[in-house]
């Protein structure tokens, strides 16, 4: 999606026969001669494999929306986080000039903590410290969880000297390398947000789940976005699978299918979202006793934290990373091919 924004007019793409067209569904030959388009320069395996994943139900025919929709939330995302960050790299540039720095001078300093280009978190911290350059506790976390693109600790010094130069040219930052994990974080801090905000009744959940009884059975990604209808959110298929993926790596439940998760872990998940202080494990009222090995899923805890403070294990394979409008506030399986892919399209940096 970061290609189609860097590479397509808005008005150009939506008034493609692709987009334009009132048919709800679309068939994933359709969908792959659309990112055919040479301005695009998307490989068509890539097309092919992203069409496969889209294509929850394997029909050849999926809903158009799954994809245009999930487009327009990732618009609204974006935006938001690289004007957060360019009014965060502003204040920085600011703070620089108040001591006296050029982006050149604060490079040599950064670097002379640096392995190889790489700086380290709390080295990085401490130059800040020394330079008396200070940020609150939340904005400085979310520069360095941005800047950290290979959720390893480490930050290339490069990019974020690069982003300070482009400013000098440019009002403001035109694009972003993020990767999918910290889109990720972002969409669910947001969904988070909005679920505490609205103190949605433990019984009401339960009567969202109540058709997916036995809750040791696993969801799609179809059955998760009905759920969340069900509470008043209309997640678009990009969110809702940053959802789900989140979810699982949260409570260590990684299951060998695309886009799916056990019913019981997202039911548990829910609550301690919106009612932290319940004692778990927690199962529907639904459901008849479970399984030992889902009574296990079930007694894992899901500590109340910042998704976006969130990292995956080092060794764990990568999963995949996807509104209600809700990016007002600039302020929110095992590894397959298929979800590798659709990384790559978020994440272009990817895509050479």
């Amino acid at each position: 999606m970061e290609m189609l924004r860097k590479k397509s007019d808005p008005t150009i793409l939506q008034a493609m026969d692709f987009w334009k067209s009132r048919d709800p569904h679309t068939t994933s030959k359709e969908f792959i001669d659309f990112l055919a388009e040479p301005s695009f320069t998307i490989r068509s395996g890539y097309s092919k494999k992203l069409a496969k994943l889209l294509d929850v139900q394997s029909r050849g025919l999926f809903s158009r929306e799954y994809f245009t929709k999930s487009y327009e939330s990732y618009l609204n995302c974006e935006m938001n986080v690289r004007d957060k960050f360019t009014k965060i790299l502003k204040n920085l540039k600011a703070m620089l000039s108040e001591q006296d720095l050029s982006v050149s001078s604060f490079d040599k300093a950064l670097n002379a903590h640096s392995e190889f280009g790489y700086i380290k978190k709390p080295a990085l911290k401490a130059t800040f410290h020394e330079k008396r350059i200070q940020f609150g506790q939340e904005t400085l976390e979310f520069m360095l969880n941005m800047l950290d693109y290979g959720n390893d600790g480490y930050i290339f010094v490069n990019h974020l000297t690069d982003y300070l130069k482009a400013l000098d040219v440019y009002e403001t930052l035109n694009y972003l390398n993020i990767n999918h994990n910290f889109f990720m974080a972002e969409v669910t801090h947001e969904i988070v947000r909005a679920l505490k905000s609205e103190e949605i009744p433990t019984d009401k959940i339960d009567a969202a789940f109540e058709e997916y009884s036995p809750l040791e059975k696993t969801l799609s990604i179809i059955d998760c976005q009905r759920i969340f209808t069900s509470l008043g959110y209309d997640l678009t298929f990009w969110e809702m699978l940053s959802l789900i993926e989140f979810v699982k790596r949260k409570m260590n439940s990684l299951i060998h299918k695309d886009i799916e998760i056990i019913g019981l872990v997202l039911y548990n998940w829910l609550l301690s979202i919106v009612a932290p202080d319940t004692d778990r494990p927690r199962t529907n009222a639904h459901a008849p006793p479970q399984k030992e090995e889902i009574q296990n899923v079930s007694e894992i805890k899901s500590e109340e934290a910042d998704p976006r403070d969130y990292r995956p294990p080092k060794k764990q394979e990568q999963l995949p990373s996807i509104s209600p409008d809700k990016y007002e506030n600039p302020e929110l399986r095992n590894s397959t091919d298929s979800q590798d892919d659709l990384i790559k399209f978020l994440n272009p940096s990817k895509n050479s």
